[in-house]
């Protein structure tokens, strides 16, 4: 009898499937003791021919091919179970692979341990660490599901004894599901399982692969987990912890995957009304100690589930206290999307990052810039960072703005909750890293945070003291010297599309090419061709026409006054790489982002919220266009009318 049976399910695999065979034979295991299962689920391409190529360059490696019509997973696995001949049974996509000592590791563990199901530790391609499920389990052991919960894991790879028990296969209704469903059926039967550190399962993420979303996936869900709440009461006479804290990371990895759908509201609301029935089985405590439930998503099912906390103070601090949960809140951090200037003054944005505003009347909470020794009330507004990490509204944060002007030395931040006043000493910068001392050029100023003391400060420069001050082992200076001096003495605007696109923004660049207001204009192509069809077709001349992302255009944009762009994305319409960007370049912030946008009103609101965007104005030529980025956080000196 052979140790190991691992299964590859194959649709339309073709090459793939050798490379996955390959690398499995070059694991440290001997392959004598494993059976490989192929199941060619109704491929149409020459994943067959692979197969039967496979078998014949490998005499010594015992492979079998099952040819399925194209039906479900579920199905799959169960037709390769019921053919194994192994003592245990591994299931790996033919895309993914096992690290080279996996089996090794696996088989000393199920030696040593007698167990029915074990998990195995996962890395990916993208983030290539080892500890994918560190938080879930406390090293390697057995794991009792009554007194280790939150070992209640999701799409999770594991080995399972082979038994021969059709009662444990996996259920074919399931089309999406399969996984979860089948471990966590089994884990509650047996009432434990192993957990395998050393065997890692390697996931390749780069082949974009993702669960099936929206109307689909969430009628699965809801199917799953009161499957989950039947089993457990049957075997427990109540819903066991393991079950609630498995369901909890599965809502929760839904939320952030953007499962959920949000539009139309009726439908979000039908949603919203299951999910309660769901949470009414899960304690709060459990809930919020969750450790794999990002802070803030804990909060959005709580207050769905229409639990509703004590918020109260001891002394000078803050208490939050649910259910015998009991919590110190000490989430006291502002976080600055934007520093900008604009009419003459230094606008600053963001929004107040705590829980605590899901619980305490906006009107309790307000937040304060001390300039000097003056102490100025933010103006409140709504915040789209309200969908945190999630497409759904899910936090009911406080956004805020402030505009100062020049005559400052200090400026420092304080929130007050019921009138008692706390100091902000934590920040977060959507443009700036969490490891570098910010400091913005702002032409002849220079505003810097000092990250020990909690403040901003604003200090006049000289023209290269900027310079002087950079980082030259990390970044190019010729390209901050040169853009810095170029906008001492000219105007430069710039204006692009996308590759193949001649869009609003080419149409304004014709209308101002021409202008003789001193102005040095430059249009962007992406090929030869778009260059030579603007050379040739509209007469423009090669010196007003940037190659993208040379370093012409770099140093140009950096010194620009206005960026014209069609496409709002500035991946696109910078020519320096995003990451590269935002650790060297953001500090130069002076350049006016103008969106030369079309028809966006048929879109998805939720990405042209001004918050999210390095966008300063927006062209519109309705005033409906008007209304709908009015919402989206824009302002009326924000908007350009095309219209008299």
């Amino acid at each position: 009898m052979k140790r190991f049976t691992i299964v590859i399910s194959a649709n339309n695999a073709g090459q793939k499937i050798i490379s996955c065979v390959e690398d499995i034979k070059k694991g440290t295991y001997d392959l004598k003791r494993v059976e490989l299962i192929i199941v060619n689920n109704g491929s149409i391409d020459s994943t067959r021919k692979a197969v039967d190529a496979l078998k014949k360059a490998n005499p010594s490696l015992t492979i079998k091919l099952i040819d399925k019509n194209n039906c479900g997973v579920s199905s799959v696995k169960n037709i390769a179970t019921k053919t194994a001949e192994g003592e245990f049974i591994l299931f790996v996509d033919y895309e993914d692979r096992l690290a080279h000592n996996c089996l090794e590791k696996l088989d000393a563990f199920v030696r040593e341990n007698n167990v029915f199901l074990t998990v195995i530790n996962e890395k990916n391609t993208i983030r290539s660490t080892k500890g994918f499920w560190k938080g879930c389990f406390n090293g390697s052991g057995i794991y009792d599901i009554n007194e280790f919960c939150y070992g209640a894991v999701t799409a999770v790879n594991y080995c399972l004894k082979n038994c021969k028990d059709n009662n444990l296969l996996f259920d074919e209704q399931f089309l999406i599901y399969e996984i979860e469903d089948h471990f966590a059926r089994n884990a509650l039967s047996v009432g434990k399982y192993g957990y395998c550190e050393e065997a890692v399962y390697v996931r390749n993420d780069k082949n974009g692969k993702e669960l099936a979303a929206g109307s689909y996936c969430f009628p699965q869900s809801m199917e799953f987990y009161h499957r989950i709440i039947k089993i457990s009461k049957e075997r427990y006479g109540f819903v066991c912890e393991y079950a609630q804290a498995l369901i909890v990371n599965d809502l929760s990895s839904k939320l952030r995957g953007n499962y959920f759908q949000s539009e139309p509201n009726d439908f979000w609301q039908k949603q919203k009304d299951q999910i309660k029935t769901i949470l009414a089985y899960i304690k709060p405590s459990l809930l919020l100690e969750h450790p794999q439930v990002d802070k803030f998503h804990k909060h959005f099912f709580l207050k769905l589930s229409g639990m509703i906390p004590q918020i109260y103070f001891s002394g000078q601090k803050i208490m939050f206290e649910l259910d015998g949960y009991k919590e110190h809140v000490k989430q006291n951090e502002l976080y600055i999307s934007a520093i900008k200037v604009r009419n003459g003054k230094i606008r600053i944005s963001g929004f107040y990052k705590t829980f605590l505003t899901e619980y305490v009347d906006h009107k309790d909470v307000r937040v304060y810039a001390l300039i000097g020794n003056q102490m100025i009330e933010c103006v409140q507004r709504y915040t789209y960072f309200s969908h945190h990490r999630s497409k759904i509204e899910t936090n009911d944060f406080i956004g805020w703005d402030i505009e100062v002007g020049y005559d400052f030395t200090t400026l420092a931040f304080f929130v007050s909750v019921y009138g008692r006043l706390y100091k902000v000493n934590r920040f977060s910068f959507k443009d700036y890293r969490d490891n570098k001392d910010l400091k913005i050029n702002l032409g002849d100023y220079s505003l810097s945070f000092d990250k020990k003391e909690g403040r901003f400060s604003l200090s006049s420069i000289a023209i290269f003291d900027y310079v002087k001050n950079k980082d030259w082992k990390l970044i190019p200076s010729f390209l901050v010297a040169i853009s810095i001096c170029l906008r001492k003495i000219k105007r430069i605007n710039i204006y692009n599309d996308r590759e193949g696109v001649f869009g609003n923004s080419f149409v304004q660049f014709i209308k101002d090419y021409k202008k003789n207001d001193g102005v040095d204009r430059y249009y962007v192509c992406f090929s030869i061709s778009d260059k030579r069809t603007l050379m040739e077709k509209h007469n423009i001349k090669e010196d007003a026409l940037l190659d993208y992302r040379s370093i012409k255009h770099q140093i140009l944009f950096l010194a620009s006054r206005q960026i014209f762009t069609s496409i709002v994305d500035a991946a696109i319409y910078q020519p320096i790489k995003p990451a590269r960007y935002k650790n060297f370049y953001a500090e130069m912030s002076l350049r006016e982002i103008i969106f030369m946008q079309r028809d966006v009103c048929r879109t998805k609101k939720l990405h042209y919220a001004a918050e999210f965007l390095d966008i300063d104005k927006v062209v519109i030529s309705s005033v409906r266009e008007g209304i709908y980025f009015k919402e989206l956080g824009f302002i009326d000196s924000q908007l350009i009318k095309t219209w008299s």
